[in-house]
């Protein structure tokens, strides 16, 4: 039987999942298939499960709702409480930032729905969305460059590495007596906890329905080593905390194993019903904004009584 091709979005958020899968340090049992892994991106690894060229991955919860027909998910992913890996980045207080323009690279623009959400519920501002690769570094020196007012970006969203490094670094730099002169950065999983009260699941893990329906072993056999690799990514926690403090120094940042600890006990890597229900509402005020559609409750009763089904996965505190 060909192997089972299953993309994995690889950064320090997602570790304690990811890594034992890649690492081969578990596999599928029982179904004579192998696991074969490919590193993608938030951007580009549903279009893959489209194309045919993935049997399933870890896909942004925002690309769920379009293909919701074409998809069975799992009950596994990325869900975040109190901190998260998605960031806006301002030259200014966030709020001082009406009717600006906001760089969203292609990195970035799976959370563009959760940013649009809390501009309009939670800062209560708008911002332009602006498709531009603008590192978030050089955002200070936009002021400089003699750019006219109305093509000039002032806030930068970030997605994964890239926005662990930004709320790591920016809050270290000097403070100034006047907002409107001192770069800032919110963290958006946080500000969307305490604007809502629930989680946001960040990414789910999606099988393609009809590779699903076609081997029904092979797809529990991978729910199975979901819940191995979540056990075996907490036995091995200095492994996972040493990878997350290389990868931090790779984005230009400092995460002793502490800090790393501390990181993950705000995150979660099973999808649980009431996971579910917090993703609904998101969806929701998603939906109302015309940002995505909401998905047929089908859906998710069809996904709860799968997550039921199944045994629960530990929860992981590295």
């Amino acid at each position: 039987m060909p192997n089972l091709r299953l993309g994995l979005i690889e950064e320090i958020a997602t570790l304690p999942l990811v890594y034992p899968l890649k690492a081969g340090w578990v596999g599928l049992s029982g179904v004579g298939t192998n696991l074969e892994t490919q590193a993608v991106s938030a951007a580009t690894a549903v279009e893959l499960l489209d194309e045919g060229r993935l049997d399933a991955a870890l896909i942004p919860s925002t690309d769920y709702p379009l293909r919701a027909r074409s998809l069975r998910l799992l009950p596994f992913g990325l869900t975040s409480e109190k901190r998260g890996n998605a960031a806006l980045v301002g030259l200014r207080r966030i709020d001082l930032l009406d009717k600006e323009r906001v760089a969203i690279g292609l990195a970035a623009n799976p959370t563009q729905p959760l940013l649009r959400v809390l501009l309009r519920r939670y800062f209560t501002i708008e911002m332009t969305p602006r498709a531009e690769e603008l590192p978030w570094r050089e955002l200070p020196a936009q002021e400089e460059l003699g750019i006219d007012d109305w093509e000039k970006s002032r806030a930068v969203l970030l997605l994964g590495d890239e926005a662990l490094a930004a709320l790591a670094i920016i809050p270290t730099y000097p403070r100034t007596e006047q907002p409107e002169q001192q770069i800032t950065v919110e963290d958006l999983n946080r500000s969307w906890w305490i604007m809502s009260g629930v989680t946001y699941t960040v990414y789910l893990l999606a099988v393609r329905r009809d590779y699903a329906e076609a081997n029904r072993d092979v797809t529990h056999a991978l729910a199975a080593a979901c819940r191995d690799a979540i056990r075996v990514g907490n036995e091995q926690r200095a492994s996972i905390l040493q990878v997350a403090g290389e990868r931090a120094r790779a984005a230009g940042f400092e995460m002793e194993p502490i800090a790393a600890a501390d990181f993950y006990a705000e995150q979660r890597y099973e999808f649980t019903p009431a996971q579910g229900g917090a993703l609904m509402a998101f969806y929701s005020y998603a939906s109302a904004l015309k940002l995505i559609p909401q998905p047929a409750a089908l859906n998710i009763v069809e996904l709860a009584a799968r997550i039921v089904q199944m045994q629960p996965a530990n929860r992981t505190k590295v």
